[in-house]
């Protein structure tokens, strides 16, 4: 009785995870590379190609097995181009235009596709369409043309003064823009609610869901909502996870505790500044947008240090060497602490923090509170004088 009911479990295992084929057929404008592949995670160098083609006159076919939900995964061509899809089960035809570009640095160009054939696909393509008929609007023109101005700033080494001038300008109109895209995301989320689509969308898309998205009303409504259709999907734990984290990380709430090393190995732990106003800057030396506050980030402290604010930066990359030629470079006149666990693994204080991008920033009050996150540099210059007055 004991083996036919384990080769009844073999079964019902296979039929659970039974092999899904896929097809991906495709056209990429101005292409001149040779072969494209389908990968598991674009951010890891080591990861898994799941199938590969060749490029013919701009054209090309793959075909796979898939196991699982639908989840998504990279088209790669070249040295760094990536184009997201969803890998599912069916005929998913995709286009590759030049000018439809989500983000384009040294580690990746991303292209947004035009993409249809299969369910959850489909919902992704409604959505970019949608999404960049807000970007490209009259109502956010300013932001999207600073933001492509300051990018362009960055590449070309602009001087501080120029790009200070384009992110101020950013920094006021992004909040904006950010709500309208958020507002979308639940008009998707709520349209598409038994689609694996609609969490990924909600929570994962862009830069994913953070501690400031959507008010904690809404963050638990639609995950109970995601709950009833896709409880054990992947997307759907990684939302219950980081609501957890936001728990702990939230306005009023207290952070963990934590204490690592500086670069002369010494300990640091932040209840030792208990009954001072702390600012945590999570940065990496790699990220530009971080060392661009750093100028900013030395007034205040020689502003406000005897009164008792205290900023203490903490590296989210474990790259030592690199770190320390930071360290070495920027002259910042405030502690630095770096990690020392894998990057993105749950040991990580950054992953404890629910750090989604860098930088990303807290401001805790004497008793260790969360008073405010991620303030821009206006928004931290009128917290502070709140606090301490207009002086």
């Amino acid at each position: 009785m004991k083996t036919v009911l384990t080769v009844l479990t073999m079964i019902l295992v296979t039929v659970v995870y039974a092999q899904e084929k896929y097809i991906i057929e495709g056209t990429i404008e101005g292409n001149d590379q040779s072969m494209i592949k389908v990968i598991d995670d674009y951010y890891n160098p080591g990861g898994k190609t799941l199938s590969e083609a060749n490029i013919k006159n701009g054209s090309f076919k793959l075909e796979g097995i898939y196991y699982g939900k639908p989840e998504v995964k990279y088209l790669k061509f070249g040295s760094k181009s990536i184009v997201p899809i969803f890998l599912e089960k069916g005929t998913i035809k995709i286009k590759i235009v030049k000018d439809r570009i989500l983000q384009d640095d040294e580690y990746a160009t991303v292209y947004q596709p035009f993409v249809s054939g299969t369910k959850n696909n489909d919902i992704l393509a409604e959505f970019i369409t949608q999404k960049l008929a807000i970007e490209n609007s009259e109502k956010f023109k300013t932001y999207t043309s600073t933001a492509k101005a300051l990018d362009e700033a960055y590449k070309k080494n602009a001087s501080p003064d120029e790009i200070e001038k384009l992110s101020k300008v950013v920094q006021e109109e992004y909040p904006k823009f950010d709500e309208a895209i958020l507002e979308l995301k639940k008009e998707f989320a709520l349209k598409y609610k038994e689609e694996i689509a609609a969490i990924y969308l909600f929570a994962i898309e862009g830069e994913g869901i953070t501690s400031t998205s959507y008010t904690k009303k809404e963050r638990e409504t639609f995950k109970d909502l995601f709950k009833k259709y896709n409880s054990d999907h992947t997307y759907y734990q990684q939302l219950e996870n980081k609501l957890r984290i936001f728990e702990n990380v939230g306005i009023g709430a207290t952070p963990p505790d934590f204490t690592l090393l500086n670069e002369k190995d010494e300990p640091i732990k932040l209840s030792d500044y208990r009954g001072k106003y702390v600012f945590l800057d999570f940065w990496a030396y790699w990220c530009v947008p971080c060392v661009e506050t750093f100028p900013h980030l030395k007034k205040l402290q020689n502003k406000y240090k005897d009164k008792g604010f205290q900023i203490l930066g903490i590296s989210s990359d474990p790259t030592r060497s690199a770190w320390l030629k930071a360290l070495k470079k920027y002259q910042n006149p405030w502690p630095q602490i770096i990690e020392t666990a894998e990057m993105n693994s749950p040991q990580q204080i950054s992953t404890q923090y629910g750090v989604e991008y860098l930088p990303t920033t807290y401001l805790l009050d004497p008793d260790g509170k969360v008073i405010a996150t991620n303030l821009t540099e206006d928004q931290l210059d009128k917290k502070l004088q709140e606090i301490y007055g207009n002086k």
